[in-house]
């Protein structure tokens, strides 16, 4: 007998977790080079900022679908809106930030709806 309360969970919140995946190891990047042998602060400053920012995206989105989802074609949509948008924040963060402070935050407007 199903229990009332257990959701399954879907190839779409699997490939949500996968987009996640690539996130983190992309924010792995920005500590994976040492200058020195020495991790600047502002690198791991940005590191944790970044790390932050994403892990509250998935999980409001996951909350989300958890919680009001279903499979209809307005929620896969908006999934893959989603998706679209992550991936884009994770190729736009630099360890320096100067330059890409407003290509990484301008989407995240959009993706935290």
């Amino acid at each position: 007998m199903d229990n009332p309360l257990t959701k399954r969970v879907s190839l779409i919140e699997l490939f949500y977790d996968l987009v996640f995946v690539y996130m983190i190891s992309r924010a792995t990047s920005l500590i994976h080079h040492l200058h020195n042998g020495v991790l600047s602060p502002v690198t791991l400053a940005i590191f944790i900022l970044v790390v932050i920012v994403f892990i509250n995206s998935w999980m409001v989105q996951m909350v989300f679908t958890n919680r009001y989802g279903k499979s209809s074609w307005t929620n896969i949509t908006f999934s893959f809106i989603d998706m679209a948008i992550v991936l884009y924040m994770s190729n736009a963060f630099t360890a320096t930030f100067d330059r890409h402070l407003a290509t990484f935050s301008s989407p995240l407007l959009v993706c935290s709806r």
